[in-house]
């Protein structure tokens, strides 16, 4: 296995677990629906290669929020799966970034 493809599995283990963290206060966190599940891999899948070369070296448990800061300079399809993302348990639903 070659280091960029480590790397890139590395960084996205642990997006499930950014997007499933609990709220403060809340003891454990609610298993995600298969509709959330499944946004959750299209999103891995969409958002490699601009996790990786828009935000290198980010704890794998913040990529998604770093995304997020920069939704402008993701791909189309990134960006179409961070806002396709159904709300997690505690979270309210994705909305476009406003327009400058």
């Amino acid at each position: 296995m070659n280091f960029k493809a480590l790397t890139l599995i590395v960084a996205f283990s642990g997006f499930g677990a950014a997007y499933a963290q609990p709220q403060p206060g809340a003891s454990t966190p609610a298993p995600l629906s298969p509709a959330q599940e499944a946004a959750r891999q299209a999103m891995h899948k969409a958002c490699a290669t601009d996790s990786a070369t828009l935000c290198p070296g980010v704890d794998p448990h913040q990529a998604l929020a770093c995304m997020r800061k920069i939704m402008d300079k993701l791909s189309p399809a990134c960006r179409q799966s961070i806002l396709d993302l159904p709300p997690g348990p505690g979270r309210a639903p994705s909305s476009p970034p406003p327009s400058p």
